[in-house]
């Protein structure tokens, strides 16, 4: 029996409240993500779109796939392991405009993350990724880059500051369309609101849930 139940998704919010009262929390970022002003670049001819995560059975190489051919002017840094063949075996690291850089140390990411132009998550409507908040949004989002995603669960807090589009002809042309109008202002926007994403903010969030269920006596 549970007093109280984290989540990270709407999902998991759903199941689990019929057990016991559950709080939700998105994921945070740390403070060595954080962007500096300047590290503000404008992109030039040759963009780089980035992928950090892992690769899987939720990654839509697919779309990643598209992209690169598609949009062969611009470059598609990959950063992480695979978990599977499908990437290996997909022909996307034959392409001259992709680059995979596997799995890096969590410490070294916010340099991948300076390499980039635009960020991207590709990611599948799959159960499990219903069930996610995704950790590389923050991320993200404290680089200062603009961020364009596939129609996924767990992007709402930042839904505002994103591109999300539902089908592979709008990813691209949003891709296109972020780039294009990326600018200082909204470099600075989207790090003062990672600024305020914390895990300090997450805890203090789980703690006045539980004072509410428990009462400040026994919490």
């Amino acid at each position: 029996m549970f007093d109280l139940i984290v989540v990270t998704s709407k999902a998991n919010e759903e199941k689990f409240s019929v057990q016991a009262p559950c709080v939700r929390i998105d994921q945070a970022v740390d403070a060595s993500f954080l962007a500096d002003p300047s590290d503000f670049r404008p992109c030039g001819p040759q963009p780089v779109l980035g992928y950090v995560g892992t690769f899987w059975d939720r990654t839509n190489i697919d779309l990643l796939l598209r992209i690169a051919r598609e949009r062969p002017h611009c470059r598609l840094l990959l950063v992480g392991p695979e978990l599977n063949r499908r990437l290996s075996d997909s022909g996307l690291l034959g392409l001259g405009n992709v680059e995979w850089v596997g799995s890096v140390p969590n410490d070294q990411v916010p340099q991948q993350l300076k390499r980039m132009n635009l960020c991207l998550i590709p990611h599948l409507d799959t159960p499990f990724s219903r069930s996610m908040s995704p950790l590389k949004l923050f991320q993200y989002i404290a680089s200062g880059k603009p961020v364009v995603s596939s129609a996924v669960e767990g992007l709402e807090l930042a839904s505002h500051l994103i591109r999300i589009e539902g089908d592979p002809g709008s990813f691209l042309e949003a891709i296109d369309e972020e780039l294009a109008a990326d600018a200082l202002e909204k470099f600075l926007e989207r790090v003062a609101f990672a600024k305020a994403q914390t895990w300090e903010s997450r805890v203090n969030r789980i703690l006045s849930k539980l004072d509410e269920v428990l009462g400040p006596e026994l919490a």
